[in-house]
């Protein structure tokens, strides 16, 4: 699980958690088995917003779609060529949350893009519904 958008796509945060999660693969001798990593799991972010959440100001990486395209690469570069899978079983209506920590059962928030293999992303394997919908 490599978190969400809000907790790691951060500028302060990216760089550290890839190294991380190199760490970790590398450490586990870099398994051909492991394909890569889920985001978003149990969380409401947009797989791609038209325009950042106000409660996404600072962050570049606003949604899950800017997450991966900045995490992956730098995943790549050190060894891990990560796919990822998307959750967005609680992402239908944004712009809902007062914080971007709101995480436990946000109101109103729906079912996000349909579960798919044809993701438009080189990076990103599939859309996934992991958790009870919104």
């Amino acid at each position: 699980d490599a978190g969400h958008a809000g907790w790691l796509g951060w500028s302060a945060n990216i760089g550290p958690a890839a190294q991380l999660f190199i760490q970790l693969y590398k450490s586990a001798g870099s398994p051909s088995f492991v394909r890569g990593l889920a985001t978003n799991v149990a969380n409401y972010n947009a797989l791609s917003a038209s325009s950042p959440d106000p409660i996404t100001s600072g962050n570049s990486n606003y949604d899950e779609i800017h997450y991966i395209n900045a995490l992956g690469p730098q995943l790549a570069s050190g060894g891990f060529p990560a796919h990822f899978i998307v959750d967005q079983s609680r992402s239908g209506v944004q712009n809902i949350r007062n914080e971007w920590g709101d995480w436990c059962n946000v109101k109103g928030s729906g079912f996000g893009t349909r579960p798919t293999l044809n993701t438009g992303s080189s990076l990103i394997d599939a859309i996934v519904w992991v958790k009870p919908g919104g």
